[in-house]
């Protein structure tokens, strides 16, 4: 009796990795070596935000950068595995302004953060002189309202003309945290 050396099973994905913007989906494909008859199973893990996580092909919609391992095995119980990573680049807009003008003509009096909806608070935000004094501090802020923002003054009295360093941590509605760091200049100021 000769017996005939077998095929190992063999699997490969379309690509190792696939770039999307938040919201979009990506196909999934598995090229196996063996034809669909003899596939005894198929595999998607983690199984979240899959059409299908027993298909060869799928589509997913991710809300972060996730990792997709696909397990394909024959009947015979040999198996074969192979992965993507699905980079989902998050499209939130961001504008944190570069000067202001605290000089109570009520036109860019303070300085904040603005953002979409996306934007669910400022955790934090510190604003420091060139030396590193900080010269405000506020949490828990709500995003695009300047009243909640900072004033242009400290202990209560206006602060030179000049470029101040800013450090917001910011907290999105998936739940993650952004630190977001520049500065800002003062262009103008009450009083003397």
């Amino acid at each position: 009796i000769v017996i005939q050396e077998g095929n190992d099973l063999f699997i490969t994905l379309s690509a190792n990795s696939i770039l999307i913007v938040e919201g979009d989906s990506a196909v999934l494909e598995a090229f196996v070596n063996i034809p669909p008859s003899e596939i005894g199973a198929v595999l998607w893990t983690p199984g979240d935000f899959l059409s299908c996580d027993s298909c060869l092909i799928t589509k997913v919609v991710p809300l972060n950068t996730q990792e997709y391992r696909v397990t394909v095995s024959d009947l015979a119980g040999c198996t074969a595995t192979d992965y993507v990573i699905i980079v989902v680049k998050k499209d939130t807009k961001v504008y944190i302004p570069n000067a202001f003008s605290p000089d109570g003509d009520i036109i860019n009096d303070n300085f904040t953060l603005f953002g979409d909806d996306k934007v669910k608070r400022i955790i934090s935000m510190k604003i420091f002189d060139r030396w590193g004094g900080l010269m405000f501090q506020g949490d828990d802020i709500p995003p695009n309202d300047p009243q909640y923002g900072w004033d242009g003054t400290t202990k209560g009295q206006p602060v030179e003309l000049g470029v101040y360093v800013y450090m917001f941590i910011v907290e999105f509605t998936d739940g993650r945290q952004e630190v977001f760091s520049g500065d800002v200049t003062v262009t103008k100021k009450v009083g003397p």
